[in-house]
């Protein structure tokens, strides 16, 4: 089985002006195509812009990736059993 590679977030805060840019950007576009401030067509591709950017300022400057061992079987059976029925708890 091939490695895992995960991309991952480490830091809870991140001191970062472009991306605070970016995210006030993209809450303030939020707002507006919610409140319909805006035509419809316009707001939602606005949001898909700034939704674009936000990611790629945090995946490029504020990202770890992690190569792990590949899970076992057996995890990876009951990892699919637990996504697969998120609303009822599993019972031993």
């Amino acid at each position: 089985m091939e490695a895992i590679r995960a991309v991952e977030i480490t830091h809870p805060v991140i001191r970062d002006a472009k991306l605070r840019r970016a995210l006030r950007r993209l809450f303030t576009r939020l707002e507006s195509w919610s409140t319909g401030r805006r035509p419809e067509d316009v707001a939602r591709l606005a949001c898909e812009e700034s939704l674009v950017e936000t990611c790629v300022l945090l995946l490029a400057h504020h990202r770890t990736v992690s190569t792990s061992r590949a899970l076992p079987a057996d995890v990876t059976q009951v990892h699919d059993l637990l996504a697969d029925n998120p609303l009822h708890a599993p019972t031993l």
